[in-house]
Formats: C-alpha cells, structure tokens, sequence
C-alpha cells in the first residue's frame, strides 16, 4: 500500500545519480560518499589488441585532454570519450599522462580510458594528485617496460575500473547497502572429476577467488573413487559453501554436470576443470565481461598453456580475444541458469558437452564472448582428456614460452622468474 511505500523509502538513503557520478545522501540530505561513473556498455575493451603503440595523453590551451601517438592524434571532448574516440584510441596499449595535466579535473575520462584498455601512468610531478588511494595505487604499479608488462597493466587497471566504477558494479553495491540486491551476482561453481586426488589444489584456489559469493559443486565420477577425499579437501574451507555428488562410470560426463547445475544457487554458473590453474580475479573477469558484453556466454581463451609433461609454460597465439566469436575454453564459460536452461541444459553425452551448449546458443541467436586470457592457465599432462590432439599440438602457434608453471595466473609471475623465449611477435 501507498503508506508502507512511502515509509519504506523514508526510511532509506537517498542515492543521486548524475551522468559520470553516483552520490549518497543521508537523511538530512548531505552527500555522504560521491563515487565517480563509467558507461559500460561504451567504455569498454570490446575490439582492442592485446598490443598497440604507446602515447602520451596532454592538456591543449582549451583545457581539453589530447592522446598524441605515433600515429594519431586524438582530441578528447571535455564530457570525456565518445564512440568516435573509443574505436580510434583501440590502437594506443599504454599512455602517460604529461606532468601538466590537471588529472584531478579529467579524472573522469582517465577512468573511462582505462576501462577501454589503455595502460595509464603518471609523468613524474612535484605534487601526488588528489584523486582516490585506489586510482593512485594502480597507476603506481603500472608498467610499461614491455609489451607482456603493459598487456597486464592494462588488465588490472580495467577490471579494477570496471569493477568499482562502471554504473552496474556501483548501483549493485548501494542497494546491496539495503538488501535489495547482492554486491555481485552469485555464481555457482561446477565441477565434475574423476581424479580425487587434483582436488586439493583446485579448491584451495576457489577458495581465494576474491568474489562475494561463491558456491562450488563437486562432482566425483567414477566407480571406486574416493568420495571421502573430496569432502575432507572441503573440510578445509568450512566457509566455502559446497556440496559433493557421487556418479558412477557409467553416468555421461554432461549428465554429471546437469545434476551439479540443478543443485546450484547461484544466478550464474560456470566451469572449472580439476587440473588448470586460476587466479583470484578469475570470476570477476568473467561477470564483468557479461556487464558490458551483454553475450550469453562468456569465458577466456586457452592463451597460455602448461605443458606438464616438458615443465614449460606456452603462449599460444590466433584466438579471438575481447571480441564476440564462436568459442571459449570450456573450463572457463560462464553463463546464467536461465540462459542454460533456455538452450536445453548439458547434454548428458561422454564428449563435446561445452561444444554442444556453444552450438546451441549461437544457433538460437546468443551471443559469445571471449575475454583476456590473463588468470588462466590451461594444463596438460598424461593423465588423460576429454580432448586429446597431442602434445605437438600445443607446440605450435606459439608467441612465447617460459620454463616452469605459473605461480600466479593473474600476475603472470613463476616460482623460478626467467624472460620469456619470444618465438614469435604478438
């Protein structure tokens, strides 16, 4: 009734929204935090090579911010990057801001660039500029010293922007503030495994996924496995929401992950396999490349790659990334349960089950997109897959190796830190 309503929303603080600023008043009406905005749907690394040419970003005599190139010159309009801007600056990898621009008054527009994918970092100036630690922080851990280097830069920056400045990301935390929705989209984990004994490490790191609400479902396939391993390696992390199936041999692989799925909670669901490597940030890449994506399915790509059997880590070159195409790595798709409902489930067949669901919603007008690769790790070993080509297969294409496994996915360091051997240009 009209009188509940109207007391429900007394009893709140008010949010004021403006074009590129979400603000929260209190009940007298003063603005208690401002948070500055991006557009998503236009600030985003939709298109952009994972390389490109370094800039220098410089103030005219009209105030306007100008990203002067190697081979453009690109004048900014002072409400920040439109369209026109975003497809012409896809070219530029990294630029540094000159020591005389006024980045506290343009803050807006260095956000909204480095969402896009830009790598930004500071002229050395006498005085540290007045804009949030966070925003400072990652623009002091920039590096640019090399095309690797500033590929990662890049990534962090735009998930961080993307993560506490896009207007979904904002909007979500405010009104989680009072109940109406979660801070983030909770996502349900699926895996299924017939190696028991590979679970210890893939949990310990779903576990350290940084992400409010994680659910992962454990799937043990195969007569005689040892279902008790895998509650015991869950019992290390009591606060992990979990559960654990058992399915016999002769239960298909998909069929195994339709029943994982119909137990799941969350509003997303995606994928893990027992024997890749993952970094922390892994899901949030994912739920926000669905933000400003808007496909259906969204992953990584199988860019790197860690041969077990050599003890070599592999970047693989020729895959579609940050762009809309017809696959994801299959330990990476994430979509929501009503999506995969609407396509029919996983089919309960031995092989090709990630496939079959890519199949059916390009067929039914879905789209898929395919993010960075970075905080994945691809593994291959003798212990058998679903998919086996060979090891010469992953020993082709290659834009560099590196001996060793990675020791963090997300930052792309080794336990045993050596330069890449660059076998071929990205």
């Amino acid at each position: 009734g009209a009188v509940s309503a109207a007391a429900e929303v007394a009893a709140r603080a008010q949010v004021e929204v403006g074009r590129r600023s979400l603000g929260v008043l209190d009940h007298a009406g003063r603005r208690s935090s401002l948070t500055r905005l991006v557009d998503s749907t236009l600030h985003n690394p939709i298109g952009r090579s994972e390389v490109g040419e370094r800039a220098e970003i410089q103030q005219d005599a009209q105030g306007r911010l100008v990203v002067v190139g190697e081979t453009l010159r690109q004048v900014i309009h002072r409400s920040g990057p439109d369209l026109r801007d975003v497809r012409a600056l896809r070219r530029v990898g990294s630029a540094v801001v000159a020591a005389d621009v006024a980045v506290e008054t343009h803050l807006d527009t260095l956000l909204a660039l480095m969402a896009c994918g830009i790598a930004i970092a500071l002229a050395s100036r006498d005085e540290q500029p007045k804009v949030p630690e966070r925003v400072r922080a990652l623009w002091a851990a920039a590096d640019t010293s090399d095309e690797m280097r500033t590929w990662v830069t890049s990534v962090h920056q735009r998930r961080a922007v993307l993560r506490h400045h896009s207007a979904e990301s904002v909007l979500r935390r405010v009104q989680s503030g009072y109940g109406d929705l979660p801070p983030a989209p909770p996502v349900s984990i699926i895996l299924s495994t017939m190696r028991p004994d590979r679970l210890g490490r893939i949990i310990a790191m779903v576990a350290g996924f940084d992400y409010p609400r994680v659910q992962l479902l454990v799937g043990v396939h195969g007569d005689g496995a040892d279902v008790d391993a895998a509650r015991s390696a869950l019992g290390a992390y009591p606060r992990l929401e979990s559960l654990v199936l058992h399915r016999s041999s002769d239960v298909a692989f998909g069929a195994v992950l339709a029943d994982l799925t119909a137990r799941a909670d969350g509003t997303l669901v995606t994928k893990v396999d027992d024997d890749d490597d993952y970094g922390a940030q892994h899901l949030w890449d994912l739920v926000l490349a669905r933000d400003f994506s808007g496909a259906a399915v969204v992953g990584k790509p199988p860019e790197f790659v860690y041969l077990e059997d050599l003890d070599l880590t592999v970047r693989r070159g020729g895959y579609r990334i940050e762009k809309y195409g017809p696959f994801v790595a299959g330990g990476t798709m994430l979509m929501s349960r009503a999506d995969l409902d609407a396509v029919g489930g996983w089919r309960p067949v031995a092989r090709s089950v990630d496939r079959g669901v890519l199949e059916r919603v390009l067929r039914d007008g879905g789209l898929v997109y395919s993010t960075h690769g970075l905080g994945y790790v691809y593994v291959r070993h003798s212990s058998g897959h679903t998919w086996d080509p060979g090891l010469d297969h992953f020993l082709t294409k290659n834009l560099a190796q590196w001996p060793g496994r990675v020791a963090d996915p997300d930052r792309l360091t080794f336990t045993a830190p050596s330069a890449p051997v660059v076998i071929g240009s990205t």
